[in-house]
């Protein structure tokens, strides 16, 4: 701080600053106000017009009870949200947008709707948007503002702030404390041997870029798929699963089943948990173990595919009862072939006059009406073989 003259003005500002602070503390506090988890909405802006989000990664934040407060002034000019913007450009990027300030800079009022759709926000809280076309930087700056947004619920955070030129104030980095190490002059450096630095160096963690390029190779899931798995917590289950139904591409899966294993076990892990959590199921209450069980059902070939949802959805609620009980319960059986077939059989002869009109093209409508029928307890590619041959038997 070199200008003297602005002492004053810096004191009254700081103080200013953090009785406001506590005061949206009061109010978060009164409200039962929480901060949720960084989601990625990149496809809700995907042919946005506005030049700050096009063609870049856009991730969000959900504040709970927040409404009206991520606006509220702190400082001259600077808000409660001008904090969570401090520490978003530290990690990168430019800055933030939330939904007070919304819709504005090219952000369209129904682009904001969406938004608030998808993260099935209410008219009390608030939400945060970053963009940048870096996603390694969207997401360290999203957890970051998640971080600052849950120290507003506990008052002023401790740490080192830069003063501005009309005397107000910026984060500028963590407060030092014990943990922050110095050089010490008194005591005489140590060598570390060079076979211990390659010791370190031959089991470093891999890099997240070379984990989704092994995915990408080794289980051919796309760029969106890939990316998704290997930034996930999930990784290590997803890779646990694919050994277990034999994935890896030394294995004697054929491409296409390796692919269609591995796109299946990653889009339950970051979609059908996520839409469950959605839908207020406690899927934090599900096990390792029974996330494993039920891939392991489906690998059996017990269950299909499509009853995963419905069987992970009663492990949540009882996550003590064995994976094969809830199937039973829920009837997610696999039928047999014959079972199959005498079901696919009774449909075609209901319908033979539709059949014989559309031909092949009677596969596709016959399909609703046969998965409605087995609830999920055959195979969607099973079921269209088995029907597609009834059909053309029918016509021959």
């Amino acid at each position: 701080m070199q200008a003297l003259d602005l002492i004053e003005n810096i004191v009254r500002f700081e103080v200013a600053r953090q009785l406001n602070l506590l005061k949206i503390r009061d109010k978060l506090q009164d409200r039962e106000a929480d901060v949720g988890k960084p989601v990625e909405v990149s496809s809700i802006f995907a042919h946005t017009a506005s030049n700050v989000l096009e063609k870049k990664h856009v991730w969000g934040l959900l504040l709970r009870r927040f409404a009206g407060l991520v606006g509220k002034d702190i400082q001259p000019g600077r808000r409660l949200g001008s904090e969570f913007a401090d520490h978003a450009k530290k990690r990168g990027v430019a800055g933030i947008f939330h939904t007070d300030e919304l819709p504005r800079y090219g952000i369209t009022s129904r682009e904001t709707e969406a938004l608030l759709q998808f993260l099935k926000a209410e008219e009390s809280d608030a939400v945060v948007i970053l963009a940048d076309e870096n996603v390694k930087t969207c997401v360290e700056a999203i957890y970051a503002v998640m971080h600052r947004a849950k120290a507003a619920t506990e008052g002023v955070p401790e740490e080192t702030r830069r003063a501005l030129s009309n005397g107000c104030s910026e984060y500028m980095r963590p407060l030092p404390g014990a943990a922050r190490m110095y050089p010490e002059t008194d005591v005489s450096p140590i060598a570390v041997p060079t076979a211990l630095i390659d010791r370190i160096k031959a089991h470093l963690p891999e890099r997240l870029d070379d984990r989704m390029r092994r995915y990408r190779q080794d289980f051919l899931l796309n760029d969106e798929l890939a990316r998704q798995i290997a930034w996930s917590e999930n990784s290590q289950l997803f890779e646990h699963v694919m050994r277990l139904w034999g994935g890896y591409s030394d294995s004697s899966l054929s491409r296409d089943e390796v692919k269609d294993a591995a796109t299946f076990v990653v889009r339950t892990l970051e979609g059908t948990i996520a839409e469950l959590r959605r839908d207020n199921v406690p899927v934090d209450r599900l096990t390792r173990e029974n996330t494993l069980d039920v891939f392991r059902l489906v690998n059996s070939k017990t269950i299909s595919k499509e009853g995963v949802p419905e069987i992970l959805r009663c492990l949540a609620d009882c996550p003590t009862k064995a994976a094969n009980d809830a199937a039973a319960e829920l009837g997610f059986v696999m039928l047999s072939e014959r079972e199959l077939q005498t079901i696919v059989d009774a449909v075609v002869q209901s319908r033979l006059e539709f059949v014989k009109a559309k031909g092949v093209g009677a596969v596709g409508p016959l399909m609703g009406v046969v998965m409605k029928q087995i609830r999920g307890k055959a195979d969607g590619k099973l079921v269209n073989e088995v029907l597609h041959a009834k059909i053309l038997s029918v016509l021959q």
